[in-house]
């Protein structure tokens, strides 16, 4: 959809995006936006988010 508006759109792994004065980067051009999707498997397993009582 963002393609058809002339937005390119890159799915990437977390760690190949870098940052250059203070913005972040991919193959050395600007990233404008960057959006983050957790799986629930990676909320369930972060130790942050543990109900445990511990």
């Amino acid at each position: 959809m963002w393609e058809g508006i002339d937005l390119p759109v890159r799915i990437v792994e977390a760690d190949e995006p870098g940052h250059r004065r203070g913005r972040v980067v991919l193959d050395g051009r600007p990233v404008d936006i960057a959006l983050r999707f957790f799986t629930i498997d990676d909320v369930v397993d972060d130790e942050r988010w543990s109900h445990s009582g511990t």
